[in-house]
């Protein structure tokens, strides 16, 4: 039997515009290369419904959430329990928060050391920030998400919008110390009260 002749691709660029090849001439320079690797996943920015951006591993976003929010007049003994709580976090552990107090910046530099995942909504776009050094390797091994919401300033009122998104995106909440008349209780108590609206 006659088969059909072969039919052959059409042409095909191989070679990458712009592409060009880089001497690795030292262990330094080999360095550079692999931390370059190693990074690139998680620089790809990524678009999530209601405008909001993130760069780091995506897939957080579907865990179960902890919200975490810490007035700043936290006392030292209550700040000291919530660090040791965040070191022993582990992988089923999600934490959602902007991080903003000092006492939160306490608690992320604790759950950056630990097995935890979390879920940071910084004040500045991630286009304008500069990533501290001790989160990278929490986004290397894909524990961390950098979500940039559209609350995008750091003055009182984009505070104030951006933890009361943290309480409303979480799944259970771990505030180590409200303030009684801080802005974390008032948040709270209107939650309350607009909740007993509703219900």
């Amino acid at each position: 039997p006659t088969h059909p002749a072969p039919t052959h691709p059409a042409p095909t660029r191989i070679w990458q515009r712009g592409y060009h090849d880089r001497v690795i001439r030292d262990a330094r320079a080999m360095e550079c290369v692999r931390t370059y690797i190693r990074r690139n996943p998680w620089r790809n920015v990524v678009a999530f419904e209601n405008g909001m951006r993130g760069i780091g591993n995506p897939a957080l976003w579907e865990c179960r959430k902890i919200g975490m929010l810490c007035s700043r007049e936290c006392p030292a003994e209550t700040l000291a329990a919530a660090q040791n709580r965040a070191a022993t976090a582990r992988e089923q552990h999600c934490v959602l928060s902007g991080f903003h107090s000092s006492p939160e910046k306490a608690i992320l530099d604790a759950l950056l050391e630990s097995k935890g995942r979390l879920i940071c909504c910084p004040a500045w776009g991630i286009e304008q920030m500069k990533l501290p050094e001790n989160w990278l390797p929490a986004l290397e091994q894909n524990r961390m998400l950098i979500l940039e919401t559209a609350i995008g300033a750091a003055d009182l009122a984009s505070a104030r919008a951006r933890n009361r998104f943290v309480l409303d995106m979480a799944d259970e909440l771990w505030l180590p110390h409200v303030a009684p008349s801080g802005m974390l209780a008032a948040l709270l108590k209107e939650r309350r009260q607009q909740s007993a609206a509703e219900g």
